[in-house]
């Protein structure tokens, strides 16, 4: 390896092991966000859920609405912790220097599942106001931005990991 590729490789390595070390962060502050959520939920008398421009009041809601909450704050907060974790498993191999492999094309493409999955949730809690509301809106604001991104992390990965079995395959032929 060229000298200044090997520098480069050096730093891609440091910067990647201070990402994973965020992103180990992130998913404790997810956990914590997780737990305050249920609490609210099962024990709060007032106070709100709020997600993005959906809120709902927590003392206004009947037992069903708050299960119905509790299983939407799970889905939530499990796939963020999903997209932290697929991240951290990334910038983990990276790291250790595995950048064009197989297992971190499996990573992007669990990443790009997660962003379609958040954006199916997006949807989710958009029509949320229907069913918990006694005044639902009369209009809503939905989009599908998350899981178009999402189609096309997973089309990436997909030539990643096709790149990264040619690589190997032109390895073994040496």
């Amino acid at each position: 390896m060229r000298p200044e590729n090997q520098v480069r490789l050096e730093k891609i390595e440091k910067f990647s092991g201070i990402l994973r070390v965020i992103c180990n962060l992130l998913m404790a502050l997810v956990t914590l966000a997780f737990l305050a959520g249920c609490i609210a939920l099962l024990v709060n008398k007032g106070g709100a859920i709020r997600y993005f421009h959906v809120s709902f009041a927590i003392g206004e809601l009947t037992l069903r609405g708050r299960l119905i909450l509790l299983v939407l704050n799970v889905l939530t907060f499990g796939i963020l912790f999903k997209c932290f974790f697929h991240l951290r498993q990334l910038f983990g191999n990276y790291s250790r220097g595995e950048i064009f492999t197989t297992e971190s094309s499996v990573q992007i493409r669990q990443l790009g599942n997660a962003c379609v999955m958040w954006g199916g949730l997006n949807i989710l809690w958009t029509f949320l106001p229907l069913v918990l509301s006694s005044h639902p809106p009369r209009s809503f604001e939905g989009s599908l931005d998350f899981v178009v991104i999402g189609l096309i992390i997973i089309a990436i990965s997909w030539f990643m990991e096709m790149a990264a079995e040619i690589k190997e395959e032109n390895e073994l032929t040496v």
